[in-house]
């Protein structure tokens, strides 16, 4: 047993994807045998990384005796993980995802936050970065990764293939918690409802699955398999859009994913989520409309969980489809506003379009004072819908 072996025991052997992802590796990018990996025998999770350089165990491989080295490693159940976590196809692929513009970018394997940063810097800011958490070794940073990152996705898949079942659920409710304290998108994905694949109705455990992760306050869950590859998609979104809808209408919800601790920033924006809630309570008001520019004022209201309806403004279209993903949030696109009386108008028109009020229903609105500046949310204001034609 080498000295690895011995300081870290207590390593998990991962066959089959261990294995494939490295081959994979070197195929994709057509690595020749002349190119050198760089393999470490380490424990998976172990924060051992400082010391690797000079422990026996670390060794530079030629790729024509890379399936030595992985059948070796796997023979004697040590973890084999590459240096390089960004490849040339992920390069490749990073660059035409921001060609195409599209609004939300997920990152696969994160372990570190040095990990998420590093590759925040080939990623424009304008893009938003989603954390796709399938390693156990993420969770020992998970506050950490979701403070640095746009949203967090629960990846079970993956992550249930790297620990032990047992510790998923404790590990889902980890990462709801610090979405929460961060104020960031949450979604629960991977075999939520499973057997829908082959079957017109799901498990009633499913169900329950489903259930767990909106009482727990998620922004979103995921189907996968279900409706990408199954021969009922139509079924699938149904049902887990009735589970939602169900668990919504259950009295205690609201309370119950109410009931955290949240820690409040000292910001002013952070104060007028703050009030806006308190005030819709005392005012009973039935909707809180946010302007913002980037979307940040929309999620410090909606990790508060509001029980009235809240609506995101902003004149960026790409804000307003990466913000759909925000708990309980009706997103729209309006145009600029110079005076509080625009301020008031848009916001109004739109409850009222989307029918989410009615006359003599009152809205909160909040928003920044210079219109149009980013971060200067510093407004609060009450009005009433008195008729069609008048919004006050």
């Amino acid at each position: 047993m080498s000295e690895l072996q011995e300081k870290y025991p207590n390593n998990r052997l991962r066959r089959t994807r261990q294995s494939q992802w490295i081959r994979n590796l070197v195929s994709e990018n057509s690595l020749s045998t002349n190119d050198l990996i760089w393999p470490i025998f380490i424990c998976e999770g172990s924060n051992v990384k400082d010391e690797i350089e000079s422990m026996p165990g670390v060794y530079r491989y030629s790729v024509d005796r890379l399936n030595e080295v992985v059948d070796q490693a796997l023979l004697n159940k040590i973890s084999l993980i590459a240096l390089f976590p960004y490849t040339p196809k992920d390069k490749k692929d990073l660059e035409l995802a921001i060609k195409l513009d599209v609004d939300w970018i997920a990152l696969s394997f994160i372990q570190t936050t040095k990990d998420l940063l590093t590759a925040k810097k080939l990623i424009p800011s304008k893009f938003k970065v989603m954390v796709k958490v399938e390693k156990p070794s993420a969770m020992d940073e998970i506050e950490s990764i979701t403070e640095n990152s746009d949203g967090i996705m629960v990846a079970r898949g993956d992550l249930g293939v790297e620990t032990n079942p047992e510790d998923v659920p404790i590990h889902q409710r980890t990462m709801v918690a610090a979405c929460r304290k961060f104020g960031k998108p949450c979604i629960v994905a991977t075999q939520m409802l499973e057997s829908m694949i082959d079957s017109p109705t799901p498990t009633r455990a499913e169900a329950s699955d489903v259930a767990t992760a909106i009482f727990q306050g998620v922004d979103a869950v995921m189907l996968s398999a279900e409706s990408a590859a199954g021969n009922y998609p139509k079924e699938a979104v149904e049902m887990m859009d009735k589970i939602i809808k169900r668990v919504e209408c259950d009295p205690k919800y609201l309370s119950n994913i109410q009931n955290y601790n949240l820690d409040h920033i000292k910001t002013s924006t952070e104060a007028i989520a703050t009030a806006a809630l308190e005030v819709a309570g005392i005012a009973e008001c039935q909707c809180i409309a946010t302007f913002s520019g980037t979307g940040r004022s929309i999620l410090r209201v909606a990790r508060m969980r509001p029980d009235v309806t809240l609506i995101g403004l902003t004149t960026n279209k790409k804000v307003a489809r990466q913000n759909v993903l925000t708990w309980g949030t009706f997103m729209d696109v309006v145009d600029k506003i110079s005076s509080s009386t625009e301020m008031v108008d848009r916001a109004c028109r739109v409850a009222k379009s989307r029918k989410i009020l009615k006359n003599g229903d009152k809205i909160i609105i909040t928003a920044g004072v210079p219109f149009g500046k980013v971060g200067t949310t510093n407004t609060l204001r009450i009005a009433k819908i008195i008729a069609d034609s008048k919004l006050t």
